[in-house]
């Protein structure tokens, strides 16, 4: 197994970007199994398929921010069974601003962001 842990994306964008998607695709292609970003301070998509998995990034995990999109976040928790097949889960978290520790949040489905108008995706 082959796992990218990869710094890129557009800060405090919720979608992906064209050149993002591209190099997931390209390392993929060249034999990456799976791909973990982050830099975004937002949590982006997860995708598995084909036995792959890419997500895009997993948000802050402590970080003080007044914005709750910002303090949105993760742990990916991914299986990979004796015969390789990749399975996830993410469990949700959302950082305390008083700690600036996450704490474990209950929400069943996380937000998404309507990426057709990518100017709109995006959290200062």
């Amino acid at each position: 197994m082959l796992i990218i842990l990869s710094h890129w994306g557009e800060e405090g964008s919720f979608c992906t970007r064209d050149w993002e998607i591209a190099s997931a695709k390209k390392w993929l292609t060249l034999g990456a199994d799976i791909i973990v970003g982050s830099h975004t301070h937002t949590v982006q998509p997860i995708a598995l398929e084909k036995n792959k998995l890419v997500a895009y990034s997993l948000g802050n995990f402590i970080f003080y921010s007044s914005k709750i999109e910002n303090r949105t976040t993760g742990i990916l928790k991914i299986r990979i069974s004796p015969e390789k097949k990749i399975s996830y889960k993410l469990m949700p978290f959302v950082i305390n601003n008083l700690t600036k520790v996450p704490e474990r949040s209950f929400a069943t489905t996380s937000a998404v962001a309507d990426c057709e108008n990518q100017a709109k995706t995006t959290v200062r």
